[in-house]
């Protein structure tokens, strides 16, 4: 259970950091490209 917590722990923080970067892509990007596809995924 601690090892499953602390591996999940790593897991989210690692996912909120890309969030955050594909976050930053998505505002870059979408006053250059006004494409539907950003929002794909």
């Amino acid at each position: 259970m601690g090892e499953n917590w602390s591996e999940n722990r790593a897991r989210i923080k690692e996912n909120s950091q890309s969030l955050k970067m594909t976050l930053r892509y998505r505002i870059r990007v979408m006053p250059l490209k006004n494409t539907p596809i950003i929002y794909i995924r």
